[in-house]
């Protein structure tokens, strides 16, 4: 029997081996039993001149325990997992590794390993001389406070200083997080995440920030994440006089990332002169998880969701299950998922109400159980009880969601779609006015489209819901809002031009009954299908 046939030679061989070892014995790859079988696997497979057998269905198989039934369509695991990988892999060798001989890397759009061997100069870099990239902040001013009327803070997104750029999700989490929390505090404003996520990759002044968003406060910093390591910075400016109030740098251990945050709230609270009951102090350390991993996960899935993709959507599923396997009490997750299979259906990516809608509910009712102060929570069970036909309850938990924060952007649009369809269009304005105010990077058209629609402005309707389907060429609702409107205004061949636009997304998706269980009034759904069926949908 011949030998194998790779491209190394048996020293290279061995190194190689000895660099995968090492691998898998340091800090970062230790307590991530997955993450190393899936470098070992590939590794192995590479060694042995079997790369080109390394794509999604082996390595599910091989490696994750999946069957013969694995459809990568429907389950994300290999490629959510080999993204961690890479980011694991670019953490070690920034820092745990950055004097290692060999670089082994899983490049992007494959599944088998790569060896860099390194020079002596490229293998002596020092970890000082990485770590110059990041900001540097001093904690002199930490004991200055501010005496104003109403504070008013925005927080600007942090920079991502980690050496991997896909980072960038972890350091949006972070800042989402700041804002959540301060929030919650009695005496103080904050600015949407939706706002200041505008100023997202500029360089524009504190007092510039202040004037045009109406704060009186800016927070900014950056984030960088290696390895098991987490450096954070962040700075709290005075926006009339551009005064650094307070700056600190954290280094610290991942998993103490929750203990950073609230170092930060406290900071703010000190120099705000804020006072805190026992109560407002108890909900401001409130986490909704303490298992790092699974808080990382729904970051993950929350970028994944924003793609607004088939796709997109299953690997955050993906990720949003995987956080629930490390903490089964993790409301903030089971809210997320339960989006997730409700828009599954809405999207006609599911056939079966019963793996959507129903799904759905289940875990948005499990996600109130769990955390009955969560606004995203109610939000989600606002959601799942519309899709059920429950536009009372609809209407009750997305009442219940702002009112536990009104400045919750998802409750308002989830409660705005509900009224809107319950036939009260005209109370859904201002909430969608608001929505728009606190998120000016989104437009609405298609909450206000609908809303135009079921008010018989079919003119206004066709303008904004045109503007919707231009803009999210795959989100068939609305195509279909803007053909019946078309179709009812009597634009008889713009409306069937429509149609022919949906066939090409979907081109199975049939005008059934229970596609109309969102309208509270059966004239209003009935009049919406009479106009797709004018259009040419079956």
């Amino acid at each position: 029997m011949a030998g194998k046939i790779t491209s190394w030679s048996e020293s290279e061989d061995r190194t190689i081996r000895e660099q995968l070892s090492r691998l898998l014995e340091s800090s970062l790859f230790m307590h991530a039993e997955r993450l190393g079988r899936f470098l070992k696997f590939v590794v192995d497979e590479t060694l042995e001149g079997r790369a080109d057998r390394l794509n999604q269905f082996a390595i599910a198989i091989d490696v994750f325990d999946r069957d013969e039934s694995f459809d990568p369509t429907v389950d994300a695991i290999v490629r959510v997992e080999a993204g961690r990988l890479r980011s694991k892999l670019l953490e070690y060798y920034d820092e745990l590794g950055s004097g290692d001989p060999i670089r082994i890397e899983l490049p992007k759009r494959s599944y088998a390993a790569a060896f860099h061997f390194r020079s002596a100069t490229e293998a002596s870099a020092s970890l000082e001389n990485a770590e110059q990239d990041s900001a540097i902040m001093s904690s002199k001013d930490s004991n200055k406070t501010i005496s104003l009327i109403e504070p008013t803070i925005a927080v600007l997104p942090f920079v991502n200083m980690s050496p991997d750029p896909e980072q960038v999700y972890f350091a949006d989490g972070i800042t989402e997080d700041l804002i959540t929390d301060l929030s919650k505090l009695p005496g103080i404003s904050v600015i949407s995440r939706q706002s200041t996520f505008s100023y997202k990759g500029a360089a524009v002044p504190a007092q510039q920030v202040c004037d045009e968003l109406g704060a009186n406060l800016v927070l900014e910093g950056s984030v960088r994440k290696v390895g098991n390591r987490v450096r954070i910075t962040a700075q709290l400016i005075e926006g009339s006089s551009g005064q650094h109030l307070w700056a600190q740098r954290y280094d610290r251990d991942l998993g103490n990332i929750f203990d950073i945050q609230d170092e930060v709230n406290q900071k703010i609270v000190s120099a705000c002169r804020l006072q805190l009951s026992d109560s407002d102090r108890k909900n401001l350390e409130r986490r909704g998880t303490d298992v790092i991993d699974a808080y990382d996960y729904v970051l993950r899935g929350m970028k994944e969701t924003q793609a607004n993709t088939m796709e997109g959507s299953v690997r955050a599923r993906y990720c949003f299950e995987s956080a629930l396997e490390l903490d089964p009490d993790y409301a903030v997750a089971y809210a997320r998922l339960a989006f997730n299979y409700i828009f599954s259906w809405l999207l006609d990516w599911s056939k079966s109400r019963e793996e959507s809608i129903d799904k759905g509910f289940g875990l948005a009712t499990q996600a109130v159980a769990l955390d009955g102060q969560l606004a995203l929570a109610h939000a989600a069970l606002c959601w799942a009880d519309l899709w059920r036909g429950e536009h009372d309850k609809a209407i009750a938990e997305g009442q219940l969601a702002i009112e536990l924060d009104p400045n919750e952007v998802e409750a308002l649009e989830r409660l705005a779609m509900c009224m809107i369809w319950a036939g009260d269009a005209e109370s859904s304005l201002p909430l969608i006015d608001k929505a728009k105010r606190l998120n000016p990077n989104q437009t609405y058209d298609f909450a206000q489209g609908v809303a135009m629609f079921m008010m018989q402005k079919y003119d206004e309707a066709i303008t904004l819901l045109r503007s919707d389907f231009e803009l999210r060429p795959n989100f068939v609702p609305a195509g279909l809002y803007l053909a019946s409107s078309h179709a009812l205004a009597g634009h008889g061949r713009e409306a069937a031009a429509t149609i022919v636009d949906i066939r090409r997304i979907r081109p199975d998706y049939g005008l059934t009954k229970e596609r109309r269980v969102q309208f509270k009034n059966p004239e209003d759904g009935e009049r919406y299908a009479s106009g797709l069926r004018q259009a040419g949908l079956t």
